[in-house]
């Protein structure tokens, strides 16, 4: 178990919340306990263990993922992932506003940022956003392909940092004029966005919050003599 936890604590310093694939702890676990007799449940039974006590020892969540993609059709993943694959990944469990007070908010990053704008355009899409489509829309945003933006640096870049952390699931596509790939709102995005609601009422509420109320209209009483 305490391998377990190191090993994530580590990943999680290495690779923030670039979640871990269960296969890599599975071996670990193996490798732990290889002097021992193999038991089909001692994988999970460790896990367990170890998702019991990081809330208790170090204050954070072992959180259980699974890529479970929306669409179907003739189109991969395209990090070569097959659907049903299991990941963990650490989340603190600090209350968000003594975050937001104390600690640096992720939740105001560039790349956060760019991955809000991200899941409202594949909200927009019908839960899939196309190639084009995507840089269409960013361009609109002043955000091009092939240009580095002041704050986000190279945007591909950060569109597969998104994609590896699972908050983004790309899929290749092969046409007539070449490859191109789809996104999709990836697991890491859909688990953390659960307690606010899920991904819709997250986007309607930051709508919500940025609407502007109309001035009331200013009426005068009109003295007739």
């Amino acid at each position: 178990m305490r391998d377990v936890m190191r090993h994530m604590l580590f990943r999680q310093k290495a690779l923030p919340n670039v979640p871990v694939p269960r296969n890599d702890l599975t071996k670990l676990i193996l490798a732990s306990y290889k002097d021992t007799k193999k038991d089909p449940k001692l994988g999970n039974a460790v896990i367990a263990l170890a998702q019991e006590s990081f809330p208790k020892t170090i204050g954070m969540e072992m959180k259980e993922l699974r890529v479970t993609p929306i669409s179907k059709g003739k189109s991969k993943l395209a990090d070569s992932e097959t659907a049903g694959s299991k990941f963990y990944v650490l989340r603190s469990l600090v209350p968000r506003n003594w975050r937001k007070k104390f600690i640096v908010d992720d939740d105001q990053s560039p790349s956060r940022h760019l991955l809000i704008v991200l899941l409202m355009l594949i909200k927009c899409h019908g839960d899939k956003l196309a190639e084009d489509d995507m840089w269409l829309s960013l361009g609109e945003l002043g955000v091009h392909q092939n240009e580095e933006h002041f704050q986000l640096g190279k945007v591909e870049d950060e569109i597969k940092s998104l994609v590896q952390k699972k908050y983004l699931i790309q899929r290749k596509q092969n046409g007539t004029d070449g490859s191109t790939f789809t996104l999709e709102a990836g697991a890491n995005a859909v688990d953390e966005l659960e307690s606010k609601g899920g991904i819709d009422m997250y986007i309607e509420q930051l709508f919500a919050d940025t609407v502007v109320p109309s001035a009331p209209e200013q009426t005068q009483d009109m003295e007739v003599g």
